[in-house]
């Protein structure tokens, strides 16, 4: 509206200016007509300018008779009458320059009016084009206005569909977060079983093995009394029937191990199958690596079970084929006792394993690590493992974290030594079984390498202690350095009121099958010592 305005004002103005121009023209040729009408009166009218100068000149007042002279009357007009033309000529100039003045005045006044009113016309061009271009720039604004709204409503509906997009992957990842969680649950709770099975076998092998221990005694005593009082024939039958009885029992139970192994394969199996079907792509790969590792340990018992009883086998065959004769070479009589369990008996001095183990193999020890191993010299390790402990608050939840730097030093020497160093897969430590709930009130926060273990871990109660067993570690010599930790609530979060020994009683095992087992002292240092 205020340019609008200016050109208004403009072409107003311009109005006015020619409104004056032609009240100048007007006025000129006002002038110009008085002018015309003055000039006959002037050309017609007497000089009588000079008239009184004569009339006061002394001469003529003091000659009275030369006015009466007609002659001399007549000298006066004569005489004026160049003056007189002078005068009209000058009253022609001054009224021919005073036209030239008024007419020069006009035409400029004309002029600066056309001037000023081109320069109205420019100023109004001007305007008029301001105005063009502000309407035109208020229009791209509008447009530009139209296009930043039309830009922020396709960025909003962009902004919606990557946040409807963002809270779809967060659903996808809870999903996934929920079925690893159960997938690890699952693998967790297929393990512990397993590991219990494994245990119910090896207690049964035990209560077995201890069974037979007390029928070879009982036997041999019956054995020492036939051959202190009769017949030395019938205690060569019997030592000849009980390595034959024996080696079939082997046979048996190296059967049923077998069968165990092939049920564990079973199991680890469909492990891999669950894992492959439940887990995204990365924890796939995870689960088949940690069900290779259970179908390789698996395999490896069941080559050592077959190993065995095959061996077994053979001494039976062998035990058949031999001539059973006593030391007067007569073939043993039929007069011995068999067992309750119908395997006959001999002398101690007669058995012996065809597969090399001892009966002492199959029984749990009372002790840490609980467990039927082939070696427990803590020299077979080539790990020492240093602890540190701290104490933290989350949320007013007083807690103490123990970690275990487990450090590979080498060495050589046993077979142990070469397979824990080739692959760590238990580690165990001895706590207080008060401090078992201390566990739950953390959130069961296990860490290896600084990665959360939600799954495989458990704790075991004992008559002497409690054990925490963390499995399915996956470490090699290669890891050296890596941290195993823990945390546990208040008043567990001291060393003394945590662990069942200071320094702590920790273990090691190469694989599910426990042929090695080193059992150590963790490294303490000096001012965790002297804290403690």
């Amino acid at each position: 509206m205020g340019h609008l305005g200016c050109v208004n004002a403009l072409l107003m103005k311009e109005a006015n200016l020619e409104v004056k121009d032609q009240a100048i023209r007007d006025k000129a040729d006002e002038t110009e007509a008085k002018d015309k009408a003055a000039a006959p009166m002037e050309a017609a009218a007497p000089v009588e300018a000079a008239s009184p100068m004569e009339a006061a000149t002394p001469v003529e007042a003091a000659a009275p008779m030369e006015a009466a002279t007609p002659v001399e009357a007549a000298a006066p007009t004569e005489a004026a009458a160049p003056m007189e033309a002078a005068a009209n000529k000058a009253a022609a100039d001054k009224a021919a320059a005073s036209r030239e003045t008024s007419n020069r005045d006009v035409a400029e006044a004309a002029n600066r009016e056309a001037a000023d009113r081109e320069t109205v016309r420019e100023v109004a061009a001007r305007r008029r084009e301001a105005v063009d271009r502000e309407a035109a720039d208020r229009e791209a604004a509008d447009r530009e206005a139209a296009d930043r709204e039309a830009v922020r409503e396709v960025a909003a509906r962009r902004r919606e569909a990557v946040d409807r997009e963002a809270a779809d992957r967060e659903a996808v990842r809870e999903v996934a977060a929920r079925r690893r969680e159960a997938a690890d649950r699952e693998a967790s709770r297929q393990a512990a079983e397993l590991e219990e099975a494994r245990e119910a076998a090896e207690a049964v092998n035990m209560a077995a093995a201890i069974r037979i221990a007390a029928e070879l005694e009982a036997a041999e005593a019956a054995n020492r009394k036939a051959a202190e009082t009769a017949n030395m024939e019938v205690a060569i039958r019997i030592a000849a029937e009980l390595e034959a009885a024996e080696a079939a029992n082997r046979i048996a139970a190296d059967r049923v191990a077998a069968r165990q192994a092939a049920i564990e394969l079973e199991a680890v199996l469909a492990a891999i199958d669950l894992a492959a079907a439940d887990l995204a792509e990365g924890d796939r790969a995870a689960a088949v690596e940690l069900a290779a590792g259970y179908e390789a340990a698996a395999k490896d018992a069941a080559d050592r079970e077959a190993a065995d009883l095959a061996a077994a086998v053979q001494a039976a065959a062998d035990m058949e084929a031999a001539p059973q004769t006593n030391s007067f070479g007569s073939q043993a009589n039929a007069n011995s006792t068999p067992l309750s369990s119908g395997v006959h008996v001999s002398t101690a001095q007669s058995v012996s394993a065809a597969s090399g183990r001892s009966l002492t193999q199959f029984a749990t020890l009372p002790s840490f690590p609980y467990c039927r191993c082939d070696d427990y010299a803590a020299a077979s390790s080539p790990y020492t493992l240093t602890m540190t402990n701290t104490t933290g608050d989350d949320n007013g939840l007083i807690y103490g974290e123990y970690c275990f730097a487990v450090e590979f030093v080498g060495g050589e020497g046993s077979a142990c030594r070469g397979a824990l160093t080739n692959s760590i897969h238990k580690f165990l430590v001895s706590i207080q079984s008060a401090c078992v709930p201390a566990f739950d009130v953390t959130g069961n926060y296990m860490t290896v390498g600084g990665k959360r273990k939600t799954s495989s871990w458990r704790t075991k109660d004992f008559s002497a202690a409690s054990v925490l067993e963390m499995f399915s570690l996956g470490l090699t010599s290669a890891n050296n350095g890596t941290q195993i930790c823990m945390r546990v609530s208040a008043p567990c979060d001291q060393p003394e009121n945590f662990f069942d020994t200071m320094p702590p009683t920790i273990g090691l095992s190469e694989s599910a099958s426990h042929k090695c087992c080193p059992v150590m002292k963790a490294v303490v240092p000096v001012e965790d010592a002297e804290a403690v």
